[in-house]
């Protein structure tokens, strides 16, 4: 699918970039015209909104091409080369990985290919995956999913290999944390095996019990129950979730305790951590002494005080709120109205903010090794309008833009649905080369140093341009059917490329 979807788009790219386009004028008569005449080689070739082409200004390499508007586009900047017909599909590549990946009315049909794995996936609900075996011969590793009826998966293997129909019989291994679950007309029987014990429930949930060495216990959920492990844990309830009586850890020098009797009080006693909830969930306290950590909570959520050596808290919610925790930095003011956040992240500084969450989202990143550098930055503002700059001379602006904003770092909804809205767009693609279009292509301005350029749809051009040796200016009819032009002073008509009149 992938090929036949690169060669059906570089096709039509060579018939439209080839000068013949066949098109029916308002009047509707057909007429056959050829692009207009005696372009450079590196010269892009416009018939908007039909053909666009975009070269790199320093070597005149084609990067990217634009058709019937904002529904066929493909770009062969690499190494990650792409073409999509928007908004049913897309196909990405990266030769230097040989890594391929479809999409198909993303999200609903997904395709992957990488040298050892392919899989893919519908809706994610029907998924595929087959990886090589590592061993020549060997049997490859195949999983098959239709989450949640059906789970098949061979390795060649009988003792990670597994098959189950749900809820009628089967087994699942590695889901969920357990080493595999087995049921037979569930609810009425299902195991849950741990490495080293397992919990059989029959019917599921209320009859359980425990079986394995040094296991023991079993439960009337939810009235009460208890489970053992020797040297590993004692967990015993009543009524759950409201009085329980936890005991981990029983193999080491300070157990982990863990008791509530909610929603009057709850308590948690380890080596590492003390904490006490009355009234829960709304008044306590925690102390943690490695990394040093003090909490105190009063009708929590609303007012939290924390201060430790790595993780810190002040809140007043709704009015404010300020914490730090694994590095990053969260504040709101007049939650929801204003969110802001700071962290670093693979030697990027990364400042975000956010109004209502989705109406207003910004985000700014310096580089940590040469702070001084133009910061890289974004800006939506839903659903009207989105600014990019990358820091490095490409600025880009559009509007309309609904889609972005919750799909955030989403590559596909980026390529594929991001550019149907683009009513007004404007392209910075260096400094001092700039290219707007209206109306999903059919008024396109691009100005350069040396030559500039606007174009009505396919009916009439302009350019203009200056070296050191010539100005010139010409207007294009009918994609250069008829040009009238001006050379150093000097006016020249043409018909069909051919000079007829000076």
């Amino acid at each position: 699918m992938h090929t036949f979807f690169n060669r059906s788009v570089t096709r039509l790219r060579r018939v439209l970039s080839s000068g013949v386009l066949v098109w029916v004028a308002a009047c509707g008569c057909g007429l056959f015209l050829g692009a207009s005449a005696g372009p450079e080689p590196t010269e892009e070739k416009w018939i908007p909104p039909f053909y666009m082409e975009d070269r790199n200004a320093q070597t005149g390499d084609l990067e990217r091409v634009s058709m019937f508007g904002p529904l066929m586009e493909q770009s062969f900047v690499e190494p990650r080369t792409w073409a999509t017909f928007r908004p049913f599909s897309i196909n990405i590549q990266d030769e230097s990985k040989n890594e391929r990946e479809g999409h198909f009315l993303y999200p609903f049909y997904n395709d992957y290919q990488k040298p050892n794995n392919h899989r893919w996936d519908i809706a994610g609900v029907i998924r595929y995956s087959q990886t090589r075996s590592p061993d020549p011969g060997g049997t490859p590793i195949t999983h098959f999913s239709i989450f949640p009826i059906y789970h098949y998966k061979n390795t060649g293997d009988p003792n990670t290999s597994y098959r189950g129909l749900f809820p009628v019989a089967g087994s699942s291994k590695g889901f969920m944390g357990y080493k595999e679950i087995s049921w037979w007309w569930f609810p009425l029987y299902a195991r849950f095996d741990r490495w080293g014990e397992s919990r059989v429930c029959m019917p599921w949930p209320f009859v359980q019990w425990m079986e394995g060495e040094g296991c023991s216990g079993g439960a009337l959920w939810p009235l009460m129950g208890q489970f053992k492990r020797e040297g590993r844990y004692n967990r015993q309830y009543m009524l759950w979730p409201l009085i329980y009586d936890y005991k981990e850890h029983l193999d080491r020098p300070n157990i982990t305790h863990k008791q509530g009797f909610l929603p009057f009080y709850s308590m948690v006693d380890s080596e590492n951590v003390e904490s006490r909830t009355w009234v829960w969930p709304f008044f306590g306290y925690t102390h943690q002494t490695n990394p040093f950590y003090n909490e105190s909570r009063y009708f929590w959520p609303f007012f939290v005080q924390g201060r430790g050596a790595v993780d810190y808290v002040n809140r007043w919610a709704p009015f404010y709120s300020h914490s730090i925790h694994r590095g990053k930095s969260k504040k709101w003011v007049m939650w929801p109205f204003l969110r802001t956040r700071s962290w670093d992240e693979k030697g990027v500084h990364i400042e975000e903010g956010q109004v209502f969450y989705f109406l207003i989202w910004a985000q700014k990143q310096w580089s940590l090794a040469n702070p001084s550098a133009p910061p890289a930055q974004k800006s939506l503002v839903w659903p009207f309008i989105s600014y990019w700059d990358n820091g490095a001379g490409r600025k880009q602006v559009q509007i309309v833009n609904p889609l972005e904003v919750f799909f955030l770092g989403n590559e596909i909804v980026r390529k594929v649905y991001t550019p149907l809205f683009a009513l007004y767009r404007y392209d910075q693609l260096e400094p001092g080369h700039v290219k707007q279009t209206l109306l999903f292509n059919t008024i396109v301005w691009e100005k350069k140093p040396e030559v500039s350029r606007l174009a009505l749809g396919p009916i009439v051009e302009f350019r203009s341009g200056k070296t050191e040796e010539e100005t010139s200016g010409e207007i294009r009819l009918l994609l250069g059917a008829i040009t009238l032009a001006n050379y150093n002073g000097k006016k020249a008509l043409k018909l069909f490329g051919k000079t007829i009149l000076r």
